[in-house]
């Protein structure tokens, strides 16, 4: 018995990930607006394996900075700040990691020590609530991407530059980045009369 813990322990310790994002979006970045609307954010998260929830420990906080960084480089905003505050509009954001794999199918790739790879197929969904000062409901906005992470041995050398911790922080700044856009397309950042 001590001797599959250690088999599946190496295979870990020898297994690499990848994983990959799709095209960045189109258009201009930062956005040519005049910025004289403030917002405040608010974002949580949910992490679920095959459906079930899981510990965010890991993704969270990397998730919660790339959506800020988001709204501070889009250039629509004269100010934005985290929590609830006085501000023009309110985002609450919801980032959402939907993870799905056969977990037989990841115990065989681990005891080939990953010579057969391994995939998990990932969601990671943003739904913003955009409320204006009064709290009024101004839209609703989802944005997601499908992705997988592949794990075998011959990725070992791509782990460096295709970990996918540092895809998803460019998928979560991605999705926020294209709500931002299309709620300013939608023009649901213009400031109502007072």
């Amino acid at each position: 018995m001590k001797r599959s813990y250690a088999l599946v322990l190496a295979a870990l310790l020898i297994g690499a990930c990848a994983t990959r994002s799709g095209p960045t979006p189109s258009g201009p970045w930062p956005m040519a607006h005049d910025s004289t609307v403030s917002i405040s954010v608010t974002i949580k998260g949910t992490f679920t394996t095959n459906g079930s929830p899981s510990s965010l420990a890991n993704f969270f906080p990397e998730s919660r900075e790339e959506a800020l960084k988001a709204y501070r480089e889009s250039g629509c905003f004269s100010t934005v700040s985290e929590g609830l505050g006085d501000s023009d509009f309110h985002a609450a954001i919801a980032i959402r990691d939907d993870d799905q794999y056969s977990e037989g199918w990841q115990m065989f790739a681990g005891a080939t020590l990953f010579l057969v790879p391994a995939v998990v197929d990932r969601k990671l969904t943003v739904d913003t609530e955009l409320r204006d000062r009064e709290g009024h409901l101004v839209g609703e906005l989802s944005e997601s991407e499908v992705g997988h992470i592949w794990m075998a041995l011959l990725l070992l050398p791509a782990f460096p530059f295709a970990a996918p911790r540092t895809v998803d922080d460019d998928i979560v700044y991605d999705l926020n980045r294209r709500t931002i856009a299309e709620a300013s397309e939608r023009g649901l950042f213009r400031p109502s009369p007072r």
